[in-house]
């Protein structure tokens, strides 16, 4: 259910909403403000009338009234008539009103009956309203008037009812826009800063369009390390079929050739398990980590080069501990391992140098700078960097006089 003041009609645009929002509101306050100056002018007029029959029975209560022949003197204009107690033209209903002000509504009159200082006489005061007063006569007028200033209200109301609906829909157009610009990571949107509403609004936005920036680079990162390393896998595939399927194929090239094949497919497999690792998760699942030998994935690195290195008639050599088992996820250990060994008999010569340390891993060799670079089926140096990163690992590179080092820190709580 939609929340706020329900719309008869449907308005797609944030600015008008919140415009007619507010137009309400401001009738409401320009209604009320017409009101209040209606009644204080009536409440003023209604004082104006009391005040002036004071002032006269003050007058009255001065004059010496035990003179009968004064009693002439009672004031009487056009709109104020005076009556004592027994006067034959005194209106009857006047004689059930007690001593006070009185305000008769019915007949627009005001009555002030009083008492004669050194008197028993009441003295009744009488002001007529409509001759008074020319209130009445410009009624009309007024109320033009109060018309015109409502409508001045409203007309300048609506400037910073405009000013604020525009204040409160710009950000959201200002976002709108912004995110359908070219995203890329780190990025920030411009109302990402501010600490209202609209700031939490763009923080929860820029979180979201990051994570799907990150998950369009993870995808993009397996379709391009995944289409060129299973090439060369598939590629085993292919050519061990293909010398399976000749006709002189005796047994011993059929077995080796075989042989090959399920190399290939446990490489394939290795491959697509540790990229939908990488791809779905930052870490593997606990359960998924065990105490690895590192030896034996190192031994099974070298017997997957190996017919590269003997063609290049390279040379291995161990040093170090090499009963070092380090927990972690097995399969991802295989990755990193048999990525640098790889890469150490694509682009190296003469010899692999591997040395075990406590927590460490490194192999060097010699760069050989007479053989152009070659692709294997290791995920390369953004791989590995990627695994240590999930892994909790450190991964340093380092080239110096034509010799290649790569190294690999492991955590030393995890080594034992």
């Amino acid at each position: 259910m939609e929340r706020g003041i329900a719309l008869p009609f449907q308005i797609k645009s944030l600015f008008h909403r919140t415009l007619l929002t507010l137009i309400p509101f401001l009738l409401a306050v320009t209604t009320l403000y017409s009101v209040l100056v209606s009644i204080a002018i009536t409440s003023t007029e209604d004082h104006i009338a009391k005040q002036y029959l004071e002032r006269e029975r003050s007058a009255l209560s001065s004059r010496p009234q035990s003179i009968p022949s004064q009693q002439h003197q009672l004031p009487s204009t056009s709109y104020l008539k005076s009556y004592l107690t027994g006067d034959s033209d005194l209106p009857v209903s006047y004689q059930n009103y007690g001593l006070g002000y009185h305000e008769l509504e019915d007949s627009g009159r005001h009555l002030l009956v009083a008492t004669i200082p050194e008197s028993e006489q009441i003295v009744y005061l009488e002001l007529k309203e409509s001759a008074f007063s020319s209130l009445d006569k410009n009624e009309g007028i007024i109320h033009s008037a109060l018309l015109v200033v409502a409508g001045l209200v409203i007309i300048t109301g609506l400037i910073p009812a405009i000013i604020t609906a525009r204040l409160i829909s710009q950000p959201i157009s200002d976002l709108a826009k912004e995110t359908q610009e070219d995203w890329h990571s780190g990025k920030e949107l411009s109302n990402s800063q501010r600490l209202d509403e609209v700031g939490t609004l763009s923080r929860a936005l820029q979180t979201l369009l990051q994570r799907q920036t990150d998950l369009l680079e993870r995808e993009k990162h397996f379709t391009r390390h995944a289409s060129h390393e299973m090439r060369t896998p598939i590629a085993v595939i292919r050519n061990a079929l293909a010398v399976v399927k000749l006709p002189n194929c005796d047994g011993e090239k059929m077995n080796r050739n075989i042989h090959h094949i399920g190399e290939a497919c446990t490489d394939l497999d290795l491959i697509v398990s540790t990229f939908l690792m990488l791809g779905r998760q930052n870490s593997p699942n606990s359960a998924q980590k065990a105490q690895v030998p590192l030896l034996k994935v190192v031994d099974a690195a070298l017997k997957r080069s190996q017919q590269l290195v003997k063609a290049k008639e390279m040379t291995t050599s161990m040093s170090g501990n090499t009963d070092i088992q380090i927990h972690s996820n097995e399969a991802l250990l295989q990755v990193a391992i048999n990525n640098l060994i790889r890469n150490a008999a694509n682009h190296g010569s003469k010899e692999i140098a591997i040395c075990f340390s406590k927590s460490r891993i490194d192999i060097s060799n010699p760069i050989d700078t007479n053989v152009p670079a070659r692709t294997g089926y290791g995920f390369g140096i953004e791989i590995v960097q990627r695994i240590c990163q999930v892994e909790g690992w450190t991964f340093t590179s380092q080239n110096s006089q034509s010799r290649f080092q790569s190294s690999i820190e492991f955590n030393p709580n995890n080594v034992t």
